[in-house]
C-alpha cells in the first residue's frame, strides 16, 4: 500500500509547499495504482529495444552513405 501521507510530509520537510506536496504524492499513488512504473526489467528491456533500432539504423546510415559515395565516384570517373 502507498502511504501518500508519508510522501506528502516527506516532499514538506523537504521544502515543497503542502498543496504541491498533496498534488505529487496523489499523482504517484494514481500511477502506481495503475501500473504507470518503471522496473528495473522493463528499463533494460526498452533500453536493449532501443540500442538495436540505433544499431540498425547507423548500418543502415553507412550502408546509404557507402552507396551514394560509389554511385558518386563512378559519375565523376
Amino acid at each position: 500500500m502507498f502511504d501518500t501521507l508519508a510522501v506528502a510530509r516527506r516532499l514538506t520537510d523537504a521544502g515543497i509547499d503542502r498543496d504541491h506536496a498533496d498534488a505529487l504524492a496523489d499523482a504517484i499513488r494514481e500511477a502506481a495504482e495503475h501500473g504507470d512504473h518503471v522496473t528495473p526489467e522493463l528499463l533494460r528491456a526498452e533500453l536493449s529495444a532501443l540500442e538495436t533500432r540505433l544499431i540498425k539504423w547507423m548500418v543502415g546510415t553507412v550502408i546509404a552513405a557507402v552507396g551514394a559515395t560509389v554511385a558518386i565516384l563512378r559519375l565523376i570517373g
